[in-house]
């Protein structure tokens, strides 16, 4: 339990560090999205599509790997390095030559191939961040992680503003991921400070690829089944609705970045580390989903309940055919908290190929409910793909059980408090904002209206789940007396109350 306390202690600091990026990257996103407009930014998010899929095997992918092995030499990283490298190069080339074709197949238009070449030329920067990041991540630095994420975070918006206010529209997008990849080199080599060599044996390479050819599988799968939305709205709708659609997605991706991800990272270091300790996996599991959840769900429904004020307000009038997409995804996002954490044991006990056939399954899901829910707009394929998470829970519910003993009620259970309680808020903040509305402007009734809500949360907690108001009143004191002992305590799941289900 005490190396639990100790990665509990880097989800601390790895949120202290999300907060920041979130509050950089989202006052940058309200300014460039003012001035580039939904067309700009969804042919500049089709760029996500090409080079996103690269990025799994360049990166995302050999990170994974690292971090997961229990043994690992300096041949295994010196291979993962010129591995990861050559692979970003190829794409680089393969998807400047192509730029063209890939416009065509997703409607681009010439904009599309304009900037493809430059954005492209982030995938041999990241590959050579990989090694960095990831012992970082193997060996629980949380804080400096955080540190790396902010730094490149808040660089990148500068540039991208910079580079907006001047008149350089689209490019300011690309100029933001160019500056971001700059800057996670050199801060995470500064940091980590190890030295790539050419020692190999054909051994270390070997010894990653069994793992890594299940991991990119997963990734890769899982990759499609994300950016499929995109593809076929571009297709079917324009870059317009890829637009709206992406912008939805991005604010929803900030709440997952800033409260669940550094709980998948924490989780998945935990388990691979303690795989011969189910109960304590599952334990571990469960007290995360928890505090994850009472911290994300009112997060995820009050937006929901502000949207209607709060998208215009921000990205202006152009954007408000998002707010319908943004209320459904907040509303079936709650489940996230859940689908992460079971997804770093499935990755963290080894078990990629498990979840590539899950995946696989969820891409099926995904393309039916594409085809149904696409006649109807973009809200509707909002809808459709929060609700294929329903579908695939049983899937990965499943496998946590043999992976953990955790019972598939324990896991479906598991935050259904939180989500009740922040339900009944969010109903609360829509009401009361619809009403002070007709007193007063939009930003202090929103003010008032989330204010009040957050109260309410707070007290009906008590009502729905003790033991979700337990993690809060902990983290809350803990923030106040700036006490990490305790807030470590509070993100394992409520400190020395018992990890039931909430």
């Amino acid at each position: 339990m005490a190396e639990f306390d100790r990665l509990a202690g880097g989800a601390a600091w790895n949120i202290a560090g999300k907060v920041v990026q979130m509050g950089v990257t989202l006052g940058a996103l309200v300014v460039i999205a003012r001035i580039v407009g939904p067309q700009a930014y969804g042919v500049f998010t089709l760029t996500w599509i090409c080079v996103g899929l690269i990025e799994i095997f360049a990166t995302m992918a050999p990170i994974d790997t690292l971090v997961q092995r229990r043994d690992l030499r300096p041949g295994h990283l010196n291979v993962t390095l010129w591995f990861s490298l050559v692979v970003g190069l190829v794409g680089w080339v393969g998807l400047s030559l192509g730029a063209a074709q890939v416009a065509a197949l997703f409607d681009g238009g010439p904009m599309l191939v304009e900037i493809m070449p430059a954005r492209a030329a982030t995938l041999p920067l990241g590959a050579l961040a990989v090694v960095p990041i990831a012992l970082l991540m193997r060996t629980a630095r949380f804080r400096e992680l955080a540190a790396v994420e902010s730094g490149a975070s808040v660089v990148a918006s500068m540039v991208g503003l910079a580079m907006a206010w001047t008149g350089y529209g689209i490019w300011s997008l690309v100029g933001m991921e160019i500056a971001r990849a700059l800057v996670t080199i050199v801060f995470s080599a500064a940091i980590v400070r190890w030295r790539p060599g050419i020692t190999m044996r054909t051994s270390d390479f070997t010894d990653l690829l069994g793992f890594n050819a299940s991991t990119w599988g997963a990734w890769g799968i899982d990759y499609l089944d994300e950016q499929l939305p995109r593809a076929m709205i571009a297709r079917s709708l324009g870059p317009a609705a890829v637009g709206l659609y992406s912008l939805a997605m991005r604010l929803q991706d900030q709440i997952v970045t800033l409260l669940i991800r550094p709980a998948y990272q924490v989780v998945q270091t935990g388990v691979a580390r303690s795989q011969d300790d189910p109960a304590a996996v599952g334990r571990l599991a469960l007290g995360t989903i928890q505090a994850s959840s009472v911290l994300a769900c009112p997060l995820f429904l009050g937006i929901g309940a502000l949207a209607p004020v709060l998208v215009p307000l921000l990205f202006g009038n152009e954007w408000a055919g998002a707010v319908p997409v943004l209320q459904a995804m907040m509303v079936l996002a709650f489940r996230s908290p859940v689908t992460m954490i079971q997804t770093a044991i499935v990755r963290g006990m080894g078990k990629a190929h498990w979840q590539m056939g899950v995946t696989a399954i969820a891409l099926c899901f995904t393309f039916a409910l594409l085809l149904v829910s696409l006649p109807f707009g973009i809200a509707a394929v909002a809808i459709a793909m929060g609700l294929r998470g329903f579908l695939i829970f049983p899937f990965y519910a499943w496998l946590v059980r043999r992976l953990t003993g955790m019972s598939i009620r324990e896991q479906a259970s598991a935050g259904l408090g939180a989500f009740f309680t922040a339900l009944l808020m969010a109903v609360g903040v829509w009401s009361a904002l619809s009403w002070l509305l007709a007193w007063m402007s939009d930003v202090p009734a929103m003010i008032i209206a989330s204010a009040g809500g957050a109260v309410f949360y707070w007290a009906v907690l008590r009502i729905f789940s003790p033991q979700a108001a337990r993690i809060v009143d902990a983290v809350l004191m803990a923030l106040l007396r700036r006490d990490m002992a305790a807030l470590r305590a509070a993100l394992r799941g409520g400190g020395n109350a018992p990890a039931t289900a909430a």
